[in-house]
């Protein structure tokens, strides 16, 4: 048997009619163990022990009679996946999954079909936890994306997309001293980072720095009196940001000689906890103004951003749970979604 303990540390004891007796010395695992199970056939002519970590990899043991438990194997895991993109960004034919493992050891894995896992990037210790990702093509026509941005608690970073990752945050103009809430292409040549706070307008140019002539980012600030961003979606020709003073509403702004101005204030019933958008493949299937938004109400609510007169509400689904939550926010959406599918 295998004695593995909360400290990271696994031990082989045997069972005899002495007791329990230890075999060999402990073997210090990288990370804590979540669980693990002896295979049910030898591996490579010896007793081995799967052990999934709480970094996601997985271990294999293999076991010795006189030294123990030793490490035979690691198998890099992506759980747990904070966010994930699909994207052909090396040219070859098919998508690669690139995620983000916001918890163990942070970091950026890209998937391909038959080959292992790859680490592209390790962010440095000073960036904590990564909240999310947006993959980014300054221009529609573009066949490839320019840029990947990661937001973490507090910060920002843009990598610019090639061969490698590289840091392109201030070069192009990002904000990296806080969280990006959304990110994306407004209009051609034309990206908007969301933070809590303020929208950073940034014009994009071929060499990756600000401005086509050259131009700053613009910083353009919340209307006076709103609070801050709750969430935010980037869509075509317009940004949508929820806020919830002087009460709850999306504020809808669309891009103008100063950057961006408010263009409508659609009021809500509740405060909102998630938005989505139609994607960009969708845009010839769905209407640009469609909104699908989560509250604290607990509904999911379909929303016409552009309807004339008063907002439109379309759709409105009430979250039910039978089994009793022990937390009431816990049945809050979380992330929402737009999608088409065939009957």
């Amino acid at each position: 048997a295998a004695l593995l303990m909360e400290s990271g540390i696994a031990q082989l004891v045997r069972a005899s009619t002495d007791g329990l007796q230890m075999v060999g010395v402990p073997l210090a695992l990288p990370d804590e163990c979540v669980s693990a199970a002896w295979l049910p056939a030898p591996w490579h002519g010896r007793r081995a022990l799967l052990v999934y970590t709480a970094s996601g990899d997985t271990l294999t043991l293999v076991e010795d009679a006189e030294s123990g438990l030793s490490i035979a194997n690691t198998a890099c895991g992506l759980s747990t996946v904070v966010d994930f993109e699909l994207a052909d960004l090396h040219g070859e034919g098919q998508d690669q999954l690139f995620a983000l493992s916001g918890s163990g050891k942070p970091a950026l894995r890209v998937v391909r079909h038959g080959v292992g896992v790859e680490q592209l990037l390790r962010t440095p210790c000073d960036y904590a936890g990564v909240t999310g990702a947006w993959r980014v093509a300054p221009r529609r026509a573009d066949a490839t994306d320019a840029l990947l941005v990661l937001s973490f608690v507090g910060a920002t970073r843009a990598f610019a997309l090639g061969a490698t990752l590289a840091d392109a945050t201030e070069a192009v103009g990002f904000c990296a001293s806080a969280a990006t809430l959304s990110c994306g292409r407004v209009v051609d040549g034309l990206i908007v980072q969301v933070c809590d706070s303020h929208l950073q307008v940034i014009a994009w140019r071929d060499e990756g720095a600000q401005g086509a002539s050259g131009a700053a980012p613009v910083s353009v600030p919340l209307p006076e009196g709103s609070g801050l961003v709750q969430c935010a979606a980037v869509g075509e020709g317009f940004v949508v940001v929820a806020v919830s003073r002087p009460t709850p509403a999306l504020l809808v702004l669309s891009p103008s000689p100063g950057g961006l101005s408010l263009t409508r204030r659609v009021p809500m019933r509740s405060e909102v906890s998630c938005m989505a958008l139609p994607p960009e493949n969708m845009v010839a299937t769905l209407p640009l103004s469609l909104c699908v938004v989560g509250t604290y109400a607990h509904t999911i609510e379909l929303v016409d951003l552009v309807a004339q007169g008063t907002p439109e509400l379309l759709a409105l689904q009430e979250i039910r749970v039978d089994a009793p939550l022990p937390d009431r926010g816990a049945a809050v959406p979380e992330s929402v979604v737009l999608v088409v599918y065939d009957r």
